[in-house]
C-alpha cells in the first residue's frame, strides 16, 4: 500500500495538508523546476541517507529554494516512525507552489525484482540529458521518453546513447564488466552523478571509462546500478539491428562487494 503526505513550507515553518490544489502557474509545472530523491529502506535503515540529503541540499542551493534541509530530514524521520516503515521506498519531492515550497513524501512497498535480470532497449538521444549532473531535478524528459520506447519494445529499461556513447539507463547509472574489472562512464558523457555510482567510485570498486556503441558486443557484463535497486544484471540489449546477450559472470562478485561496502552506509 502506498502512503502519501503533503507539507507546505512558509517562512520557518511546515504546515501539513490533507490535499493540495493544482498550481498551474507554478514554475515546477511549467518548467520542471523541482527536485526529488528516492531513498531505500530495509530492516528499518535508510540506505545512503547522508548522501541523498547532501545532494538534495545542493539542489536546494542551486535552485535557491528557501528551505532548511534539517527540516526535511526531521519530517522524513517522523514520517517513517509514524507509519512504522521497515522496508520499502520513499520518494521525497520538492516543488514551488503558490510562492511556497511543497514537500511530498510518498512511500511504496519494496521492488519485487530487485536482483532480477533485465532486458534493455537502445535509445539514441543526441541532446544534453542533465542541466547539471550533480542536480537531480524533475526535468527528466529524455529518461521518460527512453523508458516509454523500451516498454513499447517489450523491454524493462532503456540504455541511452548520446553521440554513439553509452551514457546511462532510463532508471539508473550504467556499469559494465570487462576482463574481471568494472567500469562506469564519466560525467562528461552526460550521465547523472548517481548516489550508487559516486559511492562505488569512492570505494574504488569501479573505474571511469567511456563505452562506445561499437564495443558493446565485446564486454562481458552489463549492469544497472542505483541506490534503490543496488544492482541488476542486464541479460539482453536490443535495438537498431543489435541483439546482444550478456552472461554477466561477475554479478555475484560485484553484488557482494556492494553489500559488504554499504553495510555501514545506513542511517
Amino acid at each position: 500500500m502506498d502512503i502519501k503526505e503533503f507539507y507546505l513550507f512558509k517562512p520557518n515553518r511546515f504546515f501539513k495538508r490533507e490535499k493540495i490544489e493544482f498550481d498551474y502557474e507554478s514554475p515546477s509545472f511549467l518548467y520542471g523546476f523541482s527536485l526529488f530523491e528516492t531513498v531505500k529502506l530495509k530492516g528499518g535503515n535508510i540506505y545512503f541517507f547522508k548522501e541523498h540529503m547532501k545532494r538534495l541540499k545542493r539542489g536546494i542551493e542551486i535552485l535557491d529554494m528557501d528551505i532548511s534541509i534539517n527540516s526535511i530530514e526531521d519530517i522524513l524521520l517522523k514520517f517513517i516512525k509514524r507509519h512504522q516503515i521497515i522496508d520499502g521506498v520513499i520518494r521525497i519531492s520538492l516543488y514551488i507552489h503558490y510562492n511556497s515550497i511543497l514537500l511530498i513524501l510518498k512511500f511504496s512497498p519494496p521492488f519485487s525484482k530487485e536482483n532480477s535480470p533485465l532486458s534493455a532497449f537502445m535509445f539514441n538521444w543526441d541532446y544534453p540529458l542533465n542541466v547539471n549532473p550533480l542536480l537531480k531535478s524533475g526535468n527528466f524528459l529524455a529518461y521518460h521518453l527512453s523508458l516509454k520506447k523500451a516498454l513499447y519494445n517489450n523491454c524493462d529499461i532503456a540504455l541511452i546513447l548520446r553521440k554513439k556513447e553509452a551514457v546511462e539507463f532510463s532508471i539508473g547509472n550504467l556499469l559494465f564488466e570487462k576482463a574481471q574489472k568494472y567500469f562506469t562512464p564519466p560525467l562528461k558523457v552526460g550521465c547523472l552523478n548517481g548516489i550508487m555510482r559516486n559511492f562505488l567510485l569512492r570505494e574504488k570498486i569501479v573505474e571511469e571509462k567511456t563505452i562506445s556503441k561499437e564495443i558493446l558486443g565485446e564486454i562481458d557484463g552489463l549492469y544497472l546500478i542505483n541506490s534503490v535497486r543496488l544492482i541488476n544484471p542486464v541479460k539482453e540489449l536490443k535495438g537498431e539491428k543489435i541483439n546482444l546477450n550478456f552472461e554477466n559472470p561477475g554479478f555475484e562478485e560485484i553484488r557482494g562487494k556492494i553489500l559488504d561496502a554499504i553495510s555501514f552506509q545506513v542511517f
